[in-house]
């Protein structure tokens, strides 16, 4: 285990970008997890303050035609944003390996199908279809959400 750890330091000190995405990854998940303690979560309920109000010292992102301050309103959501990514990441990993491991160790009819499948997934555009099942859904959870991500990402 120690020497996983050597070699990610190595690599983390010679790779600008990797460090890069480290920290910023590092920074986004610091305020998922502090973040909402320190925004006052009456700012994101709507008519909390004067709809369309330009950036401010008091609303650093605006606010939205509802009144409900942007940047309280972006903090709150990175908890349920980074759950999304994380459940779409990891269901669409299993069913990758999954369908490799099966196209891989039978070949021949079922291996074409499996990459026929995948290569009609790759040319389908994933933001037409979660629009078009945002809309036609009644209730969206975060569960829901990366499962459709998912779907369309394996």
């Amino acid at each position: 285990m120690r020497y996983l750890f050597s070699i990610a330091a190595t690599e983390l000190g010679r790779n600008r970008t990797l460090l890069a995405g480290v920290v910023i990854l590092g920074l986004i998940i610091t305020i998922a997890i502090v973040g909402p303690f320190l925004v006052d979560i009456a700012q994101a309920k709507v008519g909390a303050t004067i709809p369309r109000s330009p950036p401010s010292a008091a609303h650093w992102l605006g606010t939205d035609g509802q009144g409900r301050d942007m940047f309280t309103v972006l903090i709150l959501a990175m908890p349920q944003t980074l759950k999304v990514g994380l459940l779409a990441g990891l269901i669409s990993l299993s069913v990758g390996v999954a369908l490799g491991l099966i196209a891989g160790f039978t070949g021949g009819i079922v291996d074409t199908v499996i990459r026929l499948a995948s290569d009609v997934m790759m040319t389908i555009p994933g933001i037409a279809i979660l629009v078009l099942v945002a809309s036609n859904v009644r209730e969206m959870t975060v569960e829901l959400m990366a499962v459709i991500v998912a779907s369309l990402s394996w």
